[in-house]
């Protein structure tokens, strides 16, 4: 049994990780993160009160197999350290095939239908190339989803009842 980590607690490293590959799993070895391959990650933004549930939800189902985000070999989450000065965390989901678009768009609904992920209307998945030519101005994007389950926040609403 795993013990339950909060990010939100965590003040010494900015982000916490998992892998999904071990002996274990092996079998799925192709679809999970490697560093010799072409990879990327779906990011999903939360506001930092939320985000130690979220951590906790995908944490929990991690080891069960078969995998319930198959494809998702790699999680990363930001921590209180990684948050300092920002009103959100992040979760980052990491898949290999990042040039094999319809098998990266499949793991990024099924990322957004397990989360049950309301926060921001897109999500968005960067490759690890795009990382390492970052300019700070830009955002470099090679996939997004539109989230059909987002919900405006009432302070953002224009109209009220």
């Amino acid at each position: 049994m795993w013990k339950r980590v909060k990010p939100m607690e965590i003040e010494d490293k900015p982000l916490i990780s998992k892998s999904k590959y071990d002996e274990t799993n092996a079998r799925f070895k192709d679809v999970y993160y490697s560093p010799n391959q072409n990879v990327g990650k779906w990011l999903l933004y939360y506001p930092k009160e939320e985000i130690d549930n979220a951590w906790y939800k995908i944490r929990k189902i991690w080891n069960t197999l078969p995998p319930p985000l198959y494809g998702v070999g790699f999680i990363r989450c930001s921590t209180k350290l990684g948050c300092e000065g920002r009103d959100d965390g992040m979760i980052m989901f990491y898949t290999s095939r990042a040039d094999k678009e319809d098998f990266v768009i499949k793991v990024g609904q099924d990322i957004l239908n397990f989360m049950e992920y309301k926060h921001r209307p897109h999500i968005y998945y960067k490759t690890t190339n795009e990382n390492k030519d970052y300019v700070s101005q830009h955002i470099h994007i090679t996939y997004s989803l539109q989230n059909p389950s987002y919900v405006v926040p009432q302070s953002k609403c224009m109209f009220k009842k």
